[in-house]
């Protein structure tokens, strides 16, 4: 399963680590999330059948765009604090600006003392919509 090297060169495949889990510190217990990044949209069926081939099942188009479209897995790491999480894809075409927000804001949290204060305090706020089941809630701050 999961994405040959050929379909990996072909439509310009790229991986980045985004969301709460890939800021340095950030104290909210949360799902991890990647962002892969391809050279068209729609994503080929190559795309597609890859992530199901690797378990991951389709969930739809994200709450800020629907060119942001998101895959779910659920993780089994025995004795892992991740076990039973769901990690979530996002699959975007390069330089969308979804994806940008993500990176963008990995890196200001990663390099400013000040953002990484601002994004853990909306965040922990969020995480009370995380508790009344509003996971789009959480997902939006």
């Amino acid at each position: 399963g999961g994405l040959s090297a050929e379909v990996r060169s072909q439509y310009e495949v790229t991986w980045e680590h985004v969301g709460s889990t890939s800021i340095r510190a950030c104290p909210v217990p949360s799902t991890p999330d990647s962002l892969v990044m391809i050279n068209s949209f729609p994503p080929p069926r190559q795309i597609i059948q890859g992530l199901l081939d690797d378990g991951f099942v389709f969930f739809g188009s994200g709450p800020n765009h629907k060119d942001d479209l998101w895959f779910f897995k659920k993780i089994k790491k025995p004795g892992s604090v991740l076990d039973g999480k769901a990690y979530k894809i996002h699959v975007n075409k390069h330089g969308h600006p979804p994806a940008l927000v993500l990176i963008e804001t990995r890196n200001r949290c990663n390099n400013n003392p000040e953002c990484f204060n601002d994004y853990k305090s909306s965040k922990i706020e969020a995480a009370k919509k995380l508790e009344e089941g509003d996971v789009f809630g959480y997902k939006k701050a």
